[in-house]
């Protein structure tokens, strides 16, 4: 068990220590190992005490002598008074067991019915323990215990901890006893005079699983029956109970959809019974159900992997007919009633509908009569006043701060409101600015959320909202010098500088040039690859110079690979962009210290890439970028500073000596360079999205495949200051990636990818697409768009090429000439 040292010896008891630690769980293996061959065949252990079973009395006299020589060879005596033989029935482990099945003992029963009232938290914990033993044979265990087992909560958190002694010294009073839980205290006594005796599960009847959940609470009854009754009527059923389950969703659970909470009442071949047709397809091994959103349907397919292992069939049955699990999930809900959801159509301008009614005082005193007469007043302090309409007095009730009471169940009336107080002269407000117009006129419970959702529904106010905060994911990174090859053209004052990147040690590489194709990115490529090596993993973005037939055969011949980025996020392109964004900051240093004009930039190309590579970097832990690739020592401007020194004289053997020497130095170095390099590298980038996560409204995109979401329109080019922020609504066709969707425009059909932080949600699929939404995107969408180009001229009045252009919606007869050169500005190259 185990062994204590002293100063004079190590000593080990030969005998289990009483109430040790391990002292159980020894004993019980001990029993275990020497009756292993007897054990579940027709013997049960627990401690010290057996139990033999057996089919037949031959069968029970064999096990019998069977356990008897073990004992006589293990040494075990045996006390003749506490032990029963031939017995028909026997109490064990709290229950009395006989061929008739399994109850509990009654004396265990009248112990707890007979207990007095509970005073601390320790008399709590054990009476709810002792009430969790027998709960697979008490129906709504849940429901009963309830109000109980919150108060042991309340009482764990008053005491620090959940451990016995702490507890004890909590005084129920302290968590909040009252009448409630002294009346759910003799419930509970009530309820265990009624527990159930269980059948004894027998392998030749089949077993059937009842399984039902409300939105507070879940049950499940398992019973079984005679196969030749499968086919019968289900009330003609003779049940044999065998295990009452039943709980409370707490915490998220809460917030599941019901076709989870029906799912989770499944336990787990045996016949299923629910009242959720959906959970015949979702179960069923032989269908496909994909009209379940992404997030739950993998939920249910990670419980449905658990029942795969069973051979079980699904019966949909009615809900009137599932009696006993509705008891278990649905029996004394203490859930409010609420009014029913009434489906109210939302117009995106009502102002400016014809149908549009504004509400009167009129309206809103028959609303509260109405109201008064269902007997529908909320449970707050009204004061009755009176109002004129159409010159006569008329009672209306308001609240102290005087504001005009509106019933709840006036769903209708609430929103028009809300539309005068957000839509027309309000000018489109925030939710504080709206809440308070209306707060300081009327009143309705839950009025801040309606206004909340009201106003976070507007699709005016989402169109000239704030850009969406999404964190940072991941993107690939070099472990070693020349690995991952950057590039992109930084367009200069009458030129080009081509900059290429290499990730894992940030040296940059310049070739300037007139012009941005391809013809200067391949020699750029190979000129590194000459100096450095071939690099066979490139990024850059799906500009024309790079997404194009020369750089695809040159990829191919070398057989590289080449990552697009997403178009029009730079910072998808970030190692490349920063690089171009010191590059940039270094020109413009030097030129104003050497008093330079920028169209000079060529003269100084050299010296700005000899200061990058050679100035320490701490994205690589404080290494020079020459020192990352290449192992050598960065230049140092206190360089030209001799130091004198004494000439060593050496003989030529020595001096090869010492450089085979150093250059195992410099290998070992060199790799060890690197290493630190990555480490510090791969760290700030942890850093970096750690700290991005943790800002104020940055979230995850969730967005399935028919949502509805507003973007922003990256593609078009100069918008009008006065042009709305986000365009749309445009539905979600395609998921790349958590960063990455394909949306299609309602109007033009076009699918085109976008970054999350591109795109906001707006509804789900169920958004009713009608003439008033599409004209809302149509306006939105910035001016016409370019179909196809027709023609092109060269008009000699204004000494400018001119292209016919067919416009997308409109007919032949509308096409027109436009300037090229306006035309390049404004229509993007892809």
């Amino acid at each position: 068990m185990f062994s204590f040292l002293t100063d004079i010896g190590v000593y080990t008891p030969t005998r289990v220590r009483m109430r040790g630690t391990d002292s159980v769980a020894y004993c019980q293996s001990s029993v275990q190992d020497m009756f292993a061959d007897e054990l579940y065949r027709c013997l049960l252990i627990w401690l010290d005490d057996l139990l033999g079973y057996s089919k037949t009395k031959e069968g029970l006299l064999a096990a019998l002598e069977r356990v008897l020589k073990i004992c006589e060879f293990c040494g075990l005596k045996l006390n003749p008074k506490k032990c029963l033989f031939y017995q028909t029935g026997a109490r064990w482990c709290g229950r009395n067991v006989s061929g008739d099945g399994v109850k509990h003992d009654p004396e265990r029963i009248k112990a707890l019915q007979d207990l007095k009232v509970l005073a601390t938290g320790q008399g709590l914990q054990q009476f709810i323990c002792a009430m969790n033993w027998m709960c697979t044979s008490i129906p709504r265990y849940n429901v009963v215990v309830g109000p109980l087992a919150d108060l042991m909560e309340r009482v764990y958190t008053l005491a620090g901890g959940r451990t016995r002694q702490k507890v004890s010294k909590i005084p129920l009073s302290e968590a909040g006893w009252d009448g409630s839980h002294v009346e759910c205290l003799a419930a509970c006594k009530k309820v265990l005079g009624q527990a159930v005796t269980l059948a004894h599960p027998k392998s030749d009847k089949l077993v059937c699983v009842f399984a039902d959940a409300s939105d507070l609470h879940w049950g499940g009854v398992v019973t079984q029956i005679p196969p030749e009754q499968a086919d019968r009527e289900l009330d003609a059923l003779q049940h044999e109970p065998l295990m009452f389950l039943s709980g409370t969703f707490s915490g998220a659970a809460q917030r599941w959809a019901i076709v989870e909470k029906e799912a989770f009442s499944i336990p787990g071949g045996f016949a299923l019974f629910t009242d959720h047709a959906n959970l015949k397809c979702i179960f069923n091994p032989t269908s496909v159900n994909a009209a379940i959103p992404k997030y739950t349907a993998t939920k249910l397919d990670r419980w449905a992997l658990l029942l795969m292992r069973y051979d079980y069939t699904i019966y949909d049955i009615a809900g009137e007919a599932n009696v006993w699990a509705d008891l278990l999930s649905r029996w004394e809900t203490n859930s409010p009633t609420i009014c029913p959801i009434v489906h109210v159509p939302l117009k995106i301008s009502p102002p400016r509908n014809e149908e549009f009614v504004w509400p009167s005082m009129a309206e809103i005193v028959d609303a509260q009569l109405r109201a008064v007469g269902e007997d529908a007043v909320p449970e707050v302090q009204l004061v009755g006043s009176h109002v004129l309409v159409a010159g006569e007095q008329f009672p209306v009730l308001k609240m102290a701060s005087d504001a005009v009471w509106i019933p709840l169940s006036e769903g209708e009336l609430q929103m028009r409101l809300c539309v005068v107080a957000h839509f027309g002269m309000s000018g489109h407000r925030g939710v504080n600015a709206t809440r308070q117009i209306l707060s300081d006129r009327f009143w309705w419970p839950h009025m801040g959320e309606d206004v909340a959702f009201f106003v976070g529904r507007c699709l005016h106010c989402a169109a000239t909202g704030g850009h969406v905060l999404r964190p940072f994911g991941m993107a690939p990174h070099a472990t070693k010098p020349s690995e991952i090859l950057h590039w992109n053209f930084l367009y200069m004052e009458n030129g080009y500088l081509h900059v290429a990147k290499d990730d894992f040690s940030q040296l940059k590489w310049f070739w300037e040039t007139d012009v941005a194709n391809a013809q200067v990115v391949a020699r750029c490529l190979l000129q590194w690859f000459g100096v450095f090596g071939v690099c066979y993993h490139w990024v850059t973005d799906q500009g024309s110079h790079f997404k194009n037939a020369v750089i695809a055969e040159l990829q191919h011949m070398l057989g590289a690979h080449h990552h697009f980025t997403t178009a029009r996020c730079p910072w998808a392109n970030g190692t490349v962009e920063s690089a171009m964004k010191i590059t940039l900051k270094t020109f413009r240093a030097l030129y104003s210290e050497c008093l330079m004009q920028p169209e000079q930039w060529r003269q100084i190309v050299p010296t700005v890439m000899l200061v990058l590579n050679q100035t320490p970097s701490e994205t690589i832990g404080g290494i020079a970028p020459i020192t990352a690739m290449t192992g050598s020592k960065p230049m140092s401007p206190l360089d030209l500073i001799p130091i004198p020194g004494s000439a060593e004289v050496v003989t030529l053997q020595e001096l090869w000596d010492c450089r085979f020497q150093e250059w195992a130095a410099l290998q070992d170095a060199v790799e060890k360079t690197h290493q630190e390099v990555l480490d510090a590298s791969s760290s700030k980038r942890k850093r970096g999205r750690a700290a991005r996560a943790k800002k104020k409204g940055v979230k995850m995109a969730e967005f399935d495949v028919g949502d509805y979401v507003l973007y922003m329109d990256v593609w078009g080019v100069s918008p009008s200051k006065l042009s709305v922020t986000w365009r749309g609504p445009a539905q979600v066709v395609k998921a790349t990636s958590g960063w990455i969707f394909e949306i299609q425009n309602l109007i033009t059909g076009i699918v085109r990818e976008a970054h999350a932080s591109r795109l906001k949600f707006y509804a789900d699929e169920s958004l009713n697409v009608d003439e008033e939404l599409l004209s809302h995107v149509a306006h939105n969408a910035d001016g016409h768009v370019v179909d196809h180009l027709v023609d092109c001229r060269f008009n000699p009045k204004t000494a400018a090429f001119e292209v016919l252009v067919s416009w997308r919606g409109l007919q032949e007869i509308e096409n027109s000439w436009k300037p090229a050169t306006k035309l390049l500005e404004d229509i993007p190259v892809c």
